[in-house]
């Protein structure tokens, strides 16, 4: 049985839902695979972790994922933006929900020639290969990434170049796993930084 707000989706609405959801389970539960620890309890995973602070009003939480509890299916972390900043140009090689608490973010895509703002109360999807540029023109804002799978820097292209302090920490903190070099063929030979 399909749930009455679920019927009234409008076909561009489906459009965008990522890869591997394209049906919903039953009561409208997307399943991860075995979560559960075996025991019919729930199970206490891990915690915080800094896994970026740029020192420039950028800081990265992450509860879950490669670094915060060796998960690499799905990763959830809490953004803070402390001071107006912006990232460099992203591919992720991974779909990406941003829900955004508080304050703002404009993401560029398109070559910059497209914007899409993202409120407090909204959240906005990434799909996997689409490239953009998150921006935060106001202090105080802060989201929530969740990334299928999990974030590893060798799932995202960071247009900073790998030489920048941020890149450097990611895989110093991922070790192994990012120097794993997973590149899907809608990422595979494509030129940035124009």
């Amino acid at each position: 049985m399909v749930s009455p707000l679920l019927s009234r989706e409008s076909s561009s609405t489906r459009s965008l839902r990522p890869s591997g959801l394209d049906t919903l389970a039953p009561l409208g539960r997307v399943s991860l695979g075995k979560v559960r620890s075996g025991d019919g309890m729930p199970k206490l995973v891990g915690g915080r972790q800094r896994v970026v602070d740029d020192g420039q009003g950028l800081t990265i939480d992450e509860y879950c994922g490669n670094v915060a509890t060796s998960e690499d299916r799905i990763s959830i972390a809490h953004v803070h933006i402390s001071a107006p900043t912006s990232e460099p140009w992203l591919t992720l090689g991974y779909d990406e929900w941003m829900c955004c608490l508080k304050g703002r973010m404009v993401l560029l895509f398109d070559d910059g020639k497209s914007s899409i703002e993202v409120q407090a109360g909204q959240t906005v999807f990434i799909a996997k290969g689409e490239r953009f540029k998150p921006e935060f023109p106001d202090g105080g804002t802060e989201y929530i990434p969740v990334a299928l799978p999990a974030f590893r820097p060798d799932r995202c292209i960071r247009e900073d170049g790998p030489d920048s302090q941020v890149t450097q920490k990611l895989q110093a903190l991922h070790g192994n796993r990012a120097n794993k070099v997973e590149v899907d063929a809608p990422l595979r030979g494509r030129k940035y930084g124009r």
